[in-house]
């Protein structure tokens, strides 16, 4: 029998990280970069996903990565929304 990896996701109004556990115990960081946020009903859901480059791995995953990726697609974008992820992600300790 095998284990399923376990995702968990953390999110801000157009940035979502991905944290994957493998079985052998690699984990792994993805990021998605979402458009603007649509309304539906009383909902706003997530904008139409943009981008989402390969994930890296622990020992490669730091704010650089964050930042590179949003540099890819945007070419501005609030500092804060990045700061916002990276508080988040610091208070789960997936981030040193």
């Amino acid at each position: 029998m095998t284990k399923d990896r376990i995702l968990e996701y953390v999110g801000t109004r157009h940035l979502e990280m991905q944290r994957s556990v493998e079985e052998d115990g690699r984990v792994w960081f993805k990021i998605m970069i979402y458009g603007e946020p649509t309304n539906f009903g009383p909902y706003l859901l997530k904008g139409k996903l943009i981008s989402s480059p390969w994930g890296v791995l622990e020992e490669d995953f730091d704010r650089s990565y964050i930042e590179n990726s949003v540099d890819a697609v945007y070419s501005t974008f609030p500092t804060e929304e990045v700061d916002k992820l990276i508080t988040k992600l610091k208070d789960r300790k997936w981030l040193k």
